[in-house]
């Protein structure tokens, strides 16, 4: 019988394993001089978590708000975001951190 390899300590994480990927990315931005921009195609893993965020931010903006027994209708452009991104609850400093901006609007649809 042949014998098998050691796994090496520094292998790249597996493309099945997303959240080692992910915080291997994070590791790897945050070894750059603060501030800086990075080009997200760089760290796919990563760039998708922060995509997943701001989705979530997107998805959690109400279209209506009741006011004094009145309910009224919210569209949102959400401009200029700072998203941070924690690993743990108790963590803290952010896995990641980015700025997104965007001129999309959200929440209630007008004219229905």
């Amino acid at each position: 019988m042949g014998k098998t390899a050691k796994p090496q300590r520094d292998q790249a994480a597996p493309a099945s394993d997303i959240h080692a990927r992910i915080a291997a990315e994070a590791a790897a931005c945050r070894t750059a001089p603060r501030p800086s921009v990075r080009d997200a195609g760089e760290f796919p893993a990563l760039g998708a978590l922060l995509d997943s965020g701001r989705t979530a931010l997107e998805q959690s903006i109400p279209t209506q708000f009741d006011h004094a027994g009145k309910t009224y209708f919210l569209r949102v452009s959400i401009g200029l975001a700072r998203l941070m991104v924690f690993d743990t609850p108790t963590a803290y400093e952010p896995m990641a951190c980015a700025m997104s901006g965007s001129s999309e609007e959200f929440g209630h649809t007008p004219g229905h």
